[in-house]
């Protein structure tokens, strides 16, 4: 990403810095977020077809193989952790706060 902050200068005039646009980045991404909390959305919708844990990969090097159901909840967990999420996908109190999103967190309903 090592000057995007410079096209991003050429292009709007903005005086930034390819720190601070990854710091756009994550707040979009919390955003969005909430946004689809807002909507009705939960950890509940963040899963595979049934089909991914049943069936199989049917060619390539990974021919045979099933996605493992533990594996892929332990690795959204993780996801969950290294986005400052909870449990249950809800953006926490604190990365909000971390991204100036305080505001943000009347949208959120926690189960």
């Amino acid at each position: 990403m090592p000057g995007i902050a410079r096209l991003v200068g050429a292009v709007t005039g903005w005086r930034t810095s390819d720190g601070e646009l990854f710091v756009w980045g994550r707040r979009r991404w919390q955003l969005m977020r909430v946004y689809n909390l807002r909507e009705g959305l939960s950890a509940a919708d963040d899963a595979l077809p049934r089909r991914f844990h049943e069936e199989p990969v049917d060619a390539g090097r990974h021919a045979g193989v099933l996605l493992d159901e533990d594996a892929f909840a332990a690795a959204l967990r993780l996801y969950y952790r290294l986005t400052g999420w909870d449990d249950d996908g809800v953006p926490t109190r604190e990365t909000l706060l971390a991204l100036d999103l305080a505001w943000a967190e009347v949208h959120l309903t926690r189960p």
